[in-house]
C-alpha cells in the first residue's frame, strides 16, 4: 500500500492519479471526509488526519510500505512532516518519497528553503530510505494568474528573470515512478521543465496558445505582496515569496535546465506551451 499525504493538493492528487493508472493500491490522506470521498470517487482508499496529530496519522499508515510526503508551505511544515516521518517510522514504513524544493538548506535566507533542508535532514537521519524530489517553481502557480489572463494580463513583478518552471504533472509522474518501482532508494532528483523563461515569455506562449493578446504587466514586489495579502494569504507566506522572488528568480538560480525527468520518464519534460493547452479554458474564462 502506497500513502500519498497531501493527496488532493496540486502533486499529490496528481500522484494519486499517477498510482492508480499503475494499478498500485493507493491511499490518500486529506484533513476533511468530503476531501476523502473525492479520493474514493477516484478510485483509492482514503484516511483522515491531521500531521498536527501524529496519532491520528498512525490508522492511515497501517499496511503502508510507501508514503509520498507533501505537505503545504508554513511556519510549521517542518515540525508536520517531521511528525510524518515519525509516524512512518513507527509504523514500519520502508520507503518515503519527499517533495523538496530547489536549493534548499539549513543555511539558506529563504524560509521555504529552510523548512524542507530541516524535514529532509530528519527524513535522512531516520531508520526510513528515502527519495527527495527538489522541485522548481511549478506552472500550475500561473494558474493563480488566470482571472486576469482571461482579461489579457499577466501580472508579476519578475522583470526578466528567467525560471525553468516545471508542471506538477512530471513531478507527480516522477513521484509515482519512484513511489510503484525499486531503484529510487536514497536518492536524489533535481526536476525542472525543459527551458528557463521570463514572465513575459509565459505571456507570449499564451498569447500564442489562447490566440489573443496576453499582455506581460510589471508589478512591484509591494503590489503583488498586497494583493496576496488581499486574498488570504497568511503574511509568512507572502514574505517568503518576496524572498523567493529576490533571492532565488531574480538572481537566475532557478534558470538551470536538469536531464532528470526526461531521464526518468523516457520523454522531455511538459513545456509550458503545452501545459497552456491543456488548461486552455481555465484561461479563456
Amino acid at each position: 500500500m502506497i500513502l500519498v499525504i497531501g493527496a488532493t493538493g496540486t502533486t499529490g492528487g496528481a500522484a494519486v492519479r499517477e498510482l492508480l493508472e499503475r494499478g498500485a493500491p493507493v491511499r490518500g490522506l486529506t484533513r476533511s471526509e468530503e476531501r476523502a470521498e473525492e479520493l474514493r470517487a477516484l478510485g483509492a482508499e482514503a484516511a483522515v488526519g491531521d500531521l498536527d496529530d501524529p496519532l491520528s496519522l498512525m490508522g492511515a499508515l497501517r499496511g503502508v510500505e510507501r508514503m509520498y510526503l507533501v505537505s503545504q508551505p508554513g511556519e510549521r511544515q517542518a515540525e508536520q512532516e517531521q511528525n510524518a516521518v515519525s509516524a512512518a517510522e513507527q509504523a514500519g514504513v520502508y520507503h518515503v518519497v519527499k517533495l523538496g524544493e530547489l536549493g534548499q538548506s539549513q543555511s539558506s535566507p529563504l524560509r521555504f528553503a529552510r523548512q524542507h533542508a530541516a524535514a529532509t535532514e530528519a527524513l535522512q537521519g531516520s531508520s526510513l530510505r528515502w527519495t527527495v524530489l527538489l522541485s522548481n517553481a511549478m506552472m500550475q502557480n500561473v494558474l493563480a494568474a488566470a482571472p486576469t489572463i482571461v482579461d489579457g494580463q499577466y501580472l508579476s513583478s519578475l522583470e526578466d528573470a528567467r525560471v525553468a518552471h516545471v508542471d506538477a504533472r512530471d513531478v507527480a509522474a516522477v513521484a509515482a515512478r519512484a513511489l510503484s518501482e525499486e531503484g529510487h532508494e536514497n536518492c536524489t532528483y533535481t526536476l525542472t521543465g525543459p527551458e528557463a523563461l521570463s514572465d513575459a515569455d509565459l505571456a507570449t506562449a499564451l498569447s500564442d496558445v489562447l490566440r489573443r493578446p496576453v499582455e506581460h504587466v510589471r508589478l512591484s514586489d509591494e503590489q503583488v505582496a498586497a494583493a496576496l495579502r488581499t486574498a488570504g494569504v497568511p503574511e509568512w507566506n507572502v514574505e517568503g515569496l518576496v524572498e523567493l522572488w529576490r533571492d532565488v528568480y531574480r538572481t537566475g538560480a532557478a534558470s538551470a535546465v536538469t536531464a532528470d525527468v526526461e531521464a526518468l520518464l523516457g520523454r522531455p519534460p511538459t513545456s509550458f506551451r503545452q501545459f497552456a493547452a491543456d488548461h486552455r479554458d481555465a484561461f479563456t474564462g
